[in-house]
Parts: C-alpha cells; sequence; structure tokens
C-alpha cells in the first residue's frame, strides 16, 4: 500500500489499486478515494472499470464456442452472419473470426461513431442486440478501410462485430454470454456492465476527466451498444481470477488449454504491416 500511495501522490490521481498474482495466491492493495472531493475511501471490493481489457474476455467466449463446436476460428463473416453476407462487401465476406480478433480485419481504428454510421440510428428505442447487428451491417457493406489481412489496426469495431457474430450464433445477449460462459465459471460474482458509479447510484467508484489540470468527476462511459469492446467492470479479486485463469496461475475455468494456447499464440499473418 506505501509503494501504491507513493505512486498515486506523485501523480495526483484521486485513487488506484493494484493486484499482484503468486501462483494461486491474489494479493490486493488500494489507496486513495473513490471520487474527488469526498472522504470514501477505496476498498478492496470495490469494482473497477476495465475498458478494453473487455476484449480479452468477448475473446474467452468466443473460444468456448469454438470448443463447442457452435463456432470456428477460421469461420467467415458470410458463414457467420448469413443474412447479410449478399449485402456485405466482398472484401469482407472472407474476414475471419481469428482476423477480427486479431485486428487485421481492416476496420477502422478507434471506437467512436460518426453520423456516417449512424445516420437512422435510433439507440433510444432499439434493444442492445438490435443496435449491435444494424452497427455491423453498416460497417461490413461499406468497403473495408484497408484490404483485410495486410494491416494490423486496432479497432473496437471489431470486437462490436464479434459481439453480434456471438449474438447471431446463441440467440443470446452477449452480456448474458458472458455471464454464463466467464463470469459464472470463474466466480467472478462483482462484475457488471457500464459505469461504476453514477449520481443514481453515487457510492461506487467514479471514473474521472481532466479539465483545466484538475480531475473532475464523471458518469459517463463507452455506449452499451460497443459493450463487447469495453464495458466491463468487476472487483480487482474477480479480475485477477480471470487474469490467473489466462496466465495459468488459477483454475482454467471456462478456457480449455488448446482455447489458452490459440488466444496467446504470438501469430502474425503473413504480409500484415504494422499500424
Amino acid at each position: 500500500v506505501e509503494r501504491l500511495e507513493k505512486s498515486r501522490s506523485a501523480h495526483g490521481v484521486p485513487g488506484i489499486g493494484a493486484v499482484v498474482l503468486r501462483g494461486d495466491q491474489i494479493t490486493i492493495a488500494v489507496t486513495g478515494r473513490r471520487r474527488v472531493g469526498r472522504d470514501a475511501p477505496l476498498i478492496n471490493t470495490d469494482e473497477f472499470h476495465l475498458g478494453s481489457d473487455t476484449k480479452s474476455m468477448t475473446a474467452s467466449v468466443v473460444a468456448r464456442l469454438v470448443d463447442r463446436g457452435v463456432l470456428r476460428w477460421d469461420e467467415t463473416l458470410a458463414e457467420a452472419l448469413p443474412d447479410i453476407a449478399t449485402k456485405m462487401d466482398p472484401a469482407f465476406r472472407t474476414v475471419t473470426l481469428d482476423m477480427l480478433m486479431r485486428h487485421v480485419a481492416g476496420l477502422p481504428t478507434g471506437g467512436a461513431f460518426t453520423p456516417e454510421f449512424t445516420a437512422g440510428f435510433d439507440d433510444e428505442h432499439w434493444a442492445i442486440g438490435k443496435q449491435r447487428a444494424w452497427m455491423a451491417e453498416r460497417f461490413l457493406t461499406r468497403p473495408p478501410k484497408e484490404t483485410p489481412g495486410t494491416r494490423f489496426a486496432y479497432s473496437s469495431y471489431g470486437y462490436l462485430i464479434l459481439g453480434h457474430v456471438l449474438e447471431h450464433a446463441t440467440g443470446k445477449t452477449w452480456e448474458d454470454l458472458m455471464r454464463e460462459e466467464v463470469f459464472a465459471p470463474l466466480a467472478m460474482a462483482n462484475c457488471g456492465f457500464g459505469p461504476t458509479a453514477t449520481s443514481a447510484h453515487p457510492d461506487g467508484v467514479w471514473g474521472h476527466d481532466v479539465k483545466n489540470g484538475a480531475y473532475v468527476p464523471t458518469e459517463e462511459d463507452n455506449p452499451p451498444l460497443i459493450g463487447p469492446a469495453g464495458t466491463v467492470h468487476c472487483s480487482l479479486v474477480d479480475w485477477a481470477k480471470f487474469a490467473a485463469a489466462h496466465a495459468g496461475s488459477g483454475p482454467a475455468g471456462p478456457l480449455t488449454p488448446g482455447s489458452l494456447a490459440r488466444l496467446h499464440e504470438p501469430r502474425a499473418f503473413e504480409g500484415v504491416q504494422p499500424g
């Protein structure tokens, strides 16, 4: 805790937490406050926003379905989404789930949505699954930004599309799949989606923006639509359980040795250039 506090104080952040894995032992330390301007301290059971670490969980769900024969690593988008296959740009029809997971599908970088893609989009009245289906079709029916398979480009949109593929393959929401395929098998009891604190529920850990050189609390988060790329929050002990499963220092839970090896293998696609 002393080392964490020294770092927190040096950088002036409201609060900080850390997890150390040693074999099957988990050590957690936190220091600071849940929100600037309030006295409530961080505690070990508080839940933290994981952001894009969510992608590793979505990839784990894909692996689970591959193990059961529901999906394949080399399954193409035309095969996974037959309802829109004829509408897809031809370059996207042969993009595989593996390519989406490795950010070489030719999709734009980033995760913000522009009017070009959201024209006609109703995020207030559509179910989240319908929103993901809409956005997946909008991306896949337009030409790719880069020729698929030729350049690494980190893209949250690829994981939005993976989320839609998972929903299409199972008839379940991505959120329910996360609960069933990741949280429950690893006994991750304190996890959820979206902001960890809002004005209606102010007692959690707040996110903060920097304005005029000072930290300001915010309840903003990634929109639910892009959940498969970045909306999970977890307690540090639950996040450590997931990390331990992938590191091989804890129960593998839902992941087979073959799945772990496939997810962790540092493979490069022939001819792929760095982004």
